[in-house]
């Protein structure tokens, strides 16, 4: 079953998960793979310097950020696979807003729903033409792990799935998790305070 911590302000959260991490180290199939996943670099490197205090780290262990966990274990091997993303992608970062204002131009004015729909219609080209913006990675990624193919393929890779942070996941991201948990291949553990919710960051424009 997955397991939900809720953890406040210096109740080492992080900690706990460093010890349960390591915990499932000792139970992992060589042919399967443990993620562990945050969202900056700063706070995988923390969780690795950490671990490595207390375990050794196999092949098959992965700790990264989100973006660079959606690209190594389902873009890059199902993108192109299941017409989503061209054979060959470079994942970037976009003004997207920029982008937008340039398209809709000084004179024109436009609602919110408008706008909304240029920066998708923005979005979908830039997908297409294998410029996926970081903002996409989950949306399609998401999209992807919905095909049953797809979704047992990558819970059979996984047999942990450790979620740093996980007050700030967005619609896309709970969308991955569930489809993973969904195929009932793999331990999750999730640790977040909703104390420290970063709406501005979930819920912007990209995830309405």
């Amino acid at each position: 079953q997955p397991l939900l911590v809720v953890a406040g302000p210096g109740s080492g959260k992080t900690y706990g998960m460093v010890s349960e991490i390591a915990k499932a180290i000792r139970l992992l199939d060589p042919s399967r793979v443990l993620a562990a996943i945050t969202y900056t670099n700063a706070s995988a490197e923390s969780i690795r310097k950490q671990l490595v205090q207390v375990s050794a780290l196999a092949p098959n262990v992965f700790i990264g950020t989100n973006h660079s966990f959606l690209i190594r274990f389902i873009l890059r091997p199902f993108g192109s696979l299941f017409d989503q993303t061209p054979s060959d992608c470079l994942f970037m970062d976009f003004d997207l807003e920029a982008l937008v204002k340039r398209r809709i131009g000084k004179s024109k004015k436009v609602t919110r729903q408008e706008e909304i729909q240029i920066r998708r219609h923005i979005e979908a080209n830039l997908v297409k033409t294998g410029r996926v913006p970081f903002d996409q990675v989950a949306v399609v990624s998401a999209k992807l792990v919905q095909n049953k193919r797809v979704r047992s393929a990558v819970a059979n890779r996984l047999q942990y799935l450790f979620v740093d942070e996980f007050q700030d996941v967005d619609t896309a991201q709970l969308t991955i998790i569930d489809e993973i948990r969904k195929a009932g291949k793999t331990s999750i553990y999730v640790v977040g305070d909703p104390e420290q919710y970063i709406s501005g960051y979930t819920y912007k424009l990209r995830a309405i």
